[in-house]
């Protein structure tokens, strides 16, 4: 009997640990700032708090890719914050990377399109997130 208690209690510390590993591993990748040469898919949400999004003390803010080939930042009200339109990569297009593209110059293409500017609704920032190193683009108040 104090054998299955024992085997029951590493399985259960196990368990915690790992989940507690899977639980980190998502955080750092919805929440880290994206960095020169990195690609975001169409179809992610990456969230500025990552799961500490219920905590009270952090302002969170929402960036979505979506398929189409548009980039929008949310605020923590879920209202638009700026948006960068680019494309989506025509099919059959080999050498297309789909989603957005942060080149190490920090020019930015989305769908292989460069995008030269963004459409800033609130006044916000760039960097430090989502952005890691501010973007080499234009912005346009609306």
């Amino acid at each position: 009997m104090t054998e299955e208690k024992g085997s029951s209690t590493v399985l259960i510390v196990v368990s915690v640990v790992i989940l507690a590993i899977l639980l980190q591993v998502f955080h750092l990748y919805s929440s880290a700032p994206i960095r020169p040469g990195h690609v975001v898919s169409p179809g992610i949400w990456l969230s500025k708090c990552g799961i500490l999004a219920f905590w009270p003390g952090c302002e969170n803010q929402y960036l979505q890719m979506n398929n189409e080939g548009l980039m929008t930042l949310y605020n923590s009200k879920q209202e638009v914050a700026w948006q960068m339109e680019g494309r989506a990569c025509p099919e059959g297009a080999e050498d297309c990377i789909p989603g957005m593209h942060v080149n190490l110059d920090g020019l930015i293409a989305i769908g292989g399109k460069s995008v030269s500017w963004v459409n800033m609704y609130e006044d916000c920032e760039l960097s430090p997130w989502p952005f890691a190193e501010p973007p080499n683009i234009k912005i346009w108040k609306k």
